[in-house]
């Protein structure tokens, strides 16, 4: 029995110094997450992570302004604080992502590309929540805060309308040029700079058919329709 015990010890072993990527894989971030003073902040989790990125990528060093930088601090699904940091290249390089524990900013997750990071990040979110279209409005503003174009995380609360009833009066605004509409939507902060206006929306796709015919925005306060856009075809 001893004998068999040190057998199956030493395949533990083994396995975990001949594939570390197994304490290296994925995690999903699951809520924004504040910072105390005895935790990491920003600038310590882009060093580190900038140190971690050269030493892995064997690159001599990194200049930041040829990089698309998002760096925030977030609960991952295994209760961990981190903080999550992207580093992508605005021309033909290496991007990478780098995942650092928010108390002693060891690496909790890398992965770096030549490709695009974002490429990566979309198959990882797909593979466990779905489509795009049908993430919760949570994990889509999650993802485009961490990772899109959002500098800040904004979910509706209860003083905004309902995504249903925004998904119903997106619907009737286009129910002359769509017969059978169905529809999609997320939470956005947007400005419209010919308009000189700026608020939270309900950005509605509508699709027919299994194709993305239109998309409406709705103001998450009034109801009142923004702007239309027409997507394929004719709609």
């Amino acid at each position: 029995m001893m004998k068999r015990n040190l057998l199956v010890c030493l395949m533990i072993t083994i396995v975990c110094f001949a594939f570390p990527a197994f304490a290296d894989s994925y995690r999903f971030p699951v809520d924004p997450a504040p910072v105390s003073e005895d935790e990491l902040n920003m600038e310590a989790a882009l060093t580190l992570a900038q140190n971690e990125m050269m030493q892995r990528e064997e690159m001599p060093e990194i200049h930041l302004e040829n990089y698309n930088i998002k760096a925030n601090c977030v609960w991952l699904d295994n209760g961990e604080k981190a903080w999550v940091v992207m580093l992508d290249e605005l021309g033909y390089g290496t991007d990478a992502l780098v995942t650092l524990s928010a108390v002693g900013g060891h690496v909790i997750h890398y992965h770096a590309t030549n490709t695009e990071i974002t490429m990566y990040l979309v198959e990882q979110w797909t593979a466990e929540k779905g489509k795009m279209k049908t993430w919760s409005v949570k994990d889509t503003a999650l993802f485009n805060w961490l990772f899109g174009n959002d500098e800040q995380y904004v979910v509706p609360d209860e003083s905004y309308i309902a995504q249903e009833d925004a998904e119903e009066i997106a619907m009737a605004a286009v129910s002359q040029l769509v017969a059978s509409p169905t529809a999609s939507s997320t939470f956005l902060y947007m400005t419209y700079p010919d308009k000189q206006y700026e608020c939270y929306v309900w950005s509605v796709t509508i699709w027919e058919n299994g194709q993305e015919v239109y998309l409406v925005h709705v103001n998450a306060e009034t109801g009142a329709v923004v702007e239309t856009y027409q997507l394929y075809g004719n709609g």
